[in-house]
Formats: C-alpha cells, structure tokens, sequence
C-alpha cells in the first residue's frame, strides 16, 4: 500500500480508531503491535514486534508475550467494518480452545479471534524455523473456526472486509 494502512484516513479517521472503538467496550486492556512509533497517538502501549520481518504471525505472538490475559481478542489493524457482535460471538465459544476464529463464505479470518496464551511456545517454534503463515501454526494447536453465517442476527459481509490494496481501499470508502 507504501504506507501504514492502520494510520490511513478513511471517513476521516484513520482505519485503527474504527477497530479501537469496536475494541473498547469489549476490553479493559488493549494493546498495539506496530513498528511505527505514529500508533502512540492512541494512548495504548504499543510493542514492536520481538521477532522482526516474520509477519503477522510475529504480531500476534508479540501481543500475547506483552498481554495480562490468558485469552486475548486479536484483530487486524486493516478492518474497519469489524463488529463488536462478531467478537462476542466468537469469545462466547472459545472456551476450551487455544485459537478461535470465524470462518465465514469467503474462507477464515487468521487475525481476527480469539487466541491464548496457551499459543506462545508453538509461535515461538514456527517463528524460529520461519513456518510463518498463522493458519498452519493455528492448526498445530487446539483450533477451532467458527461458522459466520446469514442465520446470524449480527451478520454483514462487510464486517470482513480488509483492506489489503488501493482498490480495497477505494471500496471502503464508499460502503
């Protein structure tokens, strides 16, 4: 994008405040993953990743490392239609699971869940032998995808929605 998409102005805000405010009534702690010094217009601690250049998978390893709870909501900073029903929904059936995410028509959402503590020791492996994507770390652990789906009161395609590209970009500021 050849720039931090978390700090790009959609609708006036950057694409993080949507996410923070989806965020707040569901935590009493939240957290920032970022190399860039920018995200500590926030007022949140913000880490940098403790294993550079490995990805989103180093991200969330990095908020779990940093994190005081044992299960923990994680979402991308790119996803500014997220829904708080959504994560409700998800956190009310992690119970009993290292990692929780949704799955939904257009596949699973690898960084949007909830993760545990419980995940750290198999990141810290996959990092170090650079087995970097989140799903086949994610299946090494007790895993469950949880279906997302039109029989959800809650449910809008939208609420997937990343930003990953100019044209994606584009498509989010007029949805």
């Amino acid at each position: 994008m050849g720039e931090d998409k978390g700090l790009m102005n959609l609708g006036g805000q950057p694409m993080i405040a949507y996410v923070l405010e989806v965020l707040k009534p569901l935590s009493q702690r939240m957290i920032i993953v970022s190399n860039h010094a920018d995200y500590k217009q926030f007022g949140l601690p913000v880490y940098q990743d403790e294993h550079s250049d490995k990805g989103p998978l180093a991200g969330i390893y990095t908020g779990l490392l940093h994190s005081d709870h044992h299960h923990n909501i994680v979402v991308s900073c790119d996803t500014p239609f997220l829904s708080g029903n959504l994560l409700k929904h998800i956190t009310s059936l992690a119970g009993g699971f290292d990692v929780s995410i949704p799955r939904h028509i257009g596949g699973t959402e690898q960084l949007m869940g909830v993760y545990t503590k419980a995940c750290l020791p198999t990141f810290k492996q996959c990092i170090e032998s650079n087995r970097l994507k989140i799903k086949e770390a994610n299946e090494l652990m007790n895993y469950q995808e949880i279906l997302i789906d039109s029989s959800l009161p809650f449910y809008d395609p939208k609420i997937f929605m990343n930003i990953n590209s100019q044209q994606d970009f584009q498509k989010a500021l007029i949805a």
